[in-house]
Parts: structure tokens; sequence; C-alpha cells
């Protein structure tokens, strides 16, 4: 029989080894590190780099505007630039090395926040390496979409006919996962961040923010996991351990500030380097109404100290800056159907194909017999079966009692839409500039977690649709042999 003791130590070395496994995501990026002569020949960091040099002072920068002089104020993020500079000098390959350690420290940062949010370093391993899979260019998982799950559906109801129904929908849900495996948006779509983070020197603007948003969210939430109470139902189930003397009805608070302050400082320093982090207050919305959801008693009113650092912010830029936009940002602005797409795309992926399978069929009903009108279908169509999904697990929350949900772990699949919902609105303002492949980090970043929860979900789907039936036992007409009567 094992003593706590050696259960404990047991979890302490997985999670070790999982540490170990998530450190190893540097090898990847060690080896599609850019270090070509042409990283510091683009005309941005080009300009950027002779304004460094002019300066040569790189403390300056938080006093106004960052070396492109288009009324940015990202003096951290220039830090960055001021550091290889004073290394590397010109060695691309230098600048080519820090971008690849800029997106393995988010990496871990990832890793780390998921750790605590979901209190499962299994599952912070495999969001750590769903992430670096996607910022060094995909793996080609929807050959995996288009070939293998078809022929595996064809199979399935060969073998279990009477399963089609479920079969089906389970069909549908691993497609849908399958698509959100290559990379909503920043991979599958237009955008491609392998190209403006690790191929492109401005682009650390954007990785060394997501550094400092995700060891935020991680700090804050680690703060929380040791503090918060657990809201504990009176009512006694059957269900429910014995007391016993060294049991509580509610843990002890342990009070630690000093999370709580780094919280604070990385968020700070996001500001400093990049304008999306300003989403960051709003990003923890969803992700805390899951914990609230789990029984935490999250404490909301700490999250005023990331409005305050927002409103600082705020105040020191209109201070700063000038407030007119420059000519720069008045030709990233833009306005019209690209915008919504790009908000859809992280929403309801499926919902920009409607207009190109209409275009298609409108032009010729022959196109019928190409294979991509059937492919948008089979898009829509999954995107679909994950709003009967919500709305079925939605109905079922609904007729649980209130005991029941304080002591609920949520469902996989509402891990997923909370993750789905922080990383659109990380990626809410950039909808309004023209497309950058490096807009789409953070937002991937946040949603890797919950796309290993999706695919969790529609795996334990699939394996319920292409399990038996199960016999419904034959009625007894009289009670058993020796069963006790029924009063």
């Amino acid at each position: 029989m094992s003593t706590p003791r050696g259960k404990i130590s047991k979890r302490l070395g997985r999670n070790q080894i999982h540490f170990l496994l998530a450190l190893a995501t540097i090898i990847p990026f060690l080896l599609k590190r850019s270090s070509g002569p042409g990283l510091l020949r683009d005309s941005d960091t080009a300009f950027l780099l002779m304004k460094i040099k002019e300066r040569a002072n790189p403390w300056s920068w938080f006093g106004g505007d960052w070396p492109l002089e288009n009324h940015f104020y990202r003096p951290v993020s220039t830090l960055f630039f001021e550091l290889d500079n004073a290394i590397h000098g010109s060695n691309p390959a230098g600048f080519g090395l820090t971008n690849a350690l800029l997106c393995f420290a988010c990496t871990m940062a990832t890793y780390w926040f998921v750790a605590e949010w979901r209190r499962s370093s299994t599952v912070a391993l495999l969001s750590a390496w769903l992430f670096t899979l996607w910022q060094i260019g995909g793996f080609g998982f929807e050959y995996f979409a288009l070939l293998i799950l078809p022929i595996a559906f064809l199979i399935a109801v060969v073998a279990r006919p009477k399963n089609t129904g479920k079969l089906l929908a389970a069909f549908l849900l691993i497609f849908y996962a399958a698509t959100e495996l290559t990379g909503v948006a920043g991979v599958s779509g237009g955008r491609n961040i392998f190209g403006d983070t690790l191929g492109w020197i401005p682009g650390r603007t954007a990785t060394s923010m997501t550094l400092f948003c995700m060891l935020s969210l991680a700090a804050y939430f680690r703060y929380e996991r040791l503090g918060a109470e657990r809201e504990i139902s009176d009512t006694v189930t059957a269900t429910d351990l014995p007391a016993t003397r060294t049991s509580e009805a509610k843990r002890e608070s342990v009070n630690k500030p000093a999370w709580l302050i780094a919280a604070f400082g990385f968020y700070l320093l996001a500001l400093g380097c990049y304008e999306q982090a300003v989403m960051l207050p709003f990003v923890l919305i969803p992700l805390g109404w899951l914990w609230k959801w789990e029984g935490y008693r999250l404490r909301w009113v700490t999250q005023l100290g990331f409005w305050a650092g927002l409103v600082l912010y705020a105040v020191m830029r209109s201070q700063l800056l000038p407030v007119k936009p420059s000519g720069y940002q008045l030709q990233q602005f833009r306005t019209g159907p690209g915008v919504i797409q790009d908000l859809v795309s992280y929403l309801v992926p499926g919902a920009n194909s409607v207009p190109t399978l209409q275009t298609s069929l409108s032009v010729s009903l022959l196109n019928l017999l190409n294979s991509d009108p059937w492919l948008l279908l089979l898009v829509i169509a999954s995107n679909v079966s994950v709003f009967v999904v919500a709305i079925a697990t939605a109905k079922a929350i609904r007729n649980q009692s209130a005991t029941v949900l304080q002591k609920a772990t949520p469902p996989l699949f509402w891990v997923f839409v909370a993750a789905a919902l922080a990383s659109a609105l990380a990626f809410a303002p950039m909808a309004f500039l023209h497309s950058f492949g490096h807009y789409d980090y953070w937002p991937m970043a946040l949603r890797a977690i919950g796309v290993i929860a999706l695919v969790q979900f529609a795996l334990r789907h699939a394996l319920s649709a292409v399990s038996l039936q199960a016999i419904q036992a034959p009625p007894r007409s009289h009670p058993a042999p020796g069963s006790l009567p029924h009063l």
C-alpha cells in the first residue's frame, strides 16, 4: 500500500519529467531559427537599428516614441533590439538566435500558465508542444483531417451500423478538432506566425509582449490557486468522504502577495512591449469564469490592479506621444468585411466558408463534381456540430443542481470555449489593422490549451460511438431468489 508521501514523490517526479520534455521544445526553435543576411536588410529593421545606433542611449526610449517614430510606446521591446545591437552588432545569426530564444521563452511561459490554470503538467506539456508546432510552421495535420478521418468513419460505420448517428456526430466533432489542430487563423489562414516571428526581427515586439502576458497570467493564477477558497456545499452527499480530524470544510487562504505583485509587474512590462497587451484584463474574464465554475471563490477585486495598470499606461502614452495618429497608423487601420472575417475566424471558423461555397455554386452547379465544395460543406457541418454540443452541454448544466455545480469539474468542451473566447478577445483589436502573422501569436498561445481540451473531448465521444450499444436486461416478473422484499 503506497503512502501519501510516496504518492507525492511520484507526482513530483512526473511533473519534473514533463517540465524537461517541455524544455525540449528549444530544439525545433534552434533548428528553425533564421540566420540569413536578409534578416537585417528589411527596411523596418535597418531603420530601427540605425536609430538605435544614433541615439546610443537604451533608457531614453522610456521617454517617448520608439525608433521607427510612428507613435508607438514600446520601450521594453526596444531593449531587446538594443541588447542584440550591443552583443551581435551586424551579425544576422545573432538576431535570429534571439528571435528563437524569445519564442522558446514564450512557449515555456505558456507551459507555466497552463499548469497553473488547469493544474495539470500533462496538459501543459501538450499545450506547449502544440504551440511550438504552430510557431515552426505546422505539421500537416490537415492531411489527417481530409484523408484518414473519412476512411476511419466509413470503417466504423461498417463495423457498427447501429451507431451511425453517434459516429457521424463524433466524426464531425473530430474533424473540427483536426482543423483547430492546424491552427485557426494564424496558421491555416492567410497569415504566417513563423515568418513574422522567427523570421522577422520587428516581430519580437509581439513575442516579447506575449512572454510577459503569459508570465503575468501564470503568476496571477498561481496567486489565486494558493489563496482562493473553495466553495463547498453544506449538503452532504453519498459520495462525500467522511470528515476526519485533519479535514476542513474550507481550505484556509494562503496569502502570497508576491505572486500578485509579480503579475502586475509582468503586465506593465507587456504594455511596454506592444499595444495588444491592453486586452489582458479582458482575457481574464473567460479564464476566471471557468475557475468560478470549478468552485473557486475567485477574488475578482484583485483584477482591479490590471485595470489600474491599463489606465496608467493610457495616461503615460497620452503624455509622452502625440494623440494624433501617425501616417503609418492611418495606413494600417482598415474597415469592411475583412475585419468581420478575421474576428469570425476565431469564433466560428467555418462561417467564412459559407460565402465561398455560395460563390462556387453560383458560378456553376457542375462545381459539385469537384472536391472543394464538399470540403466546404464538411467544414460548415463540423462547425454546426460544435454549436449543437454547446447547446446540449448548456442544457445539461442547467438541469444540474447548484450543489453539484459547486463540486463539478467543467466539461472539457467548456475549457475549449473559455480558451477560444480568451484568444478571440486577445486578437479583437488587431482585426481592425491590415493583417500580419504576429497579431495571432499571443491569441494562439492562449488557444493551445483549448484545442488540447477539445481533442480530448472529441476522442472520448469517438470511443463512445464505436463502443457496442448497451443491452437492456430483460424485466424480471418475480424477485430473484434470495433478494430482499421491497416494502
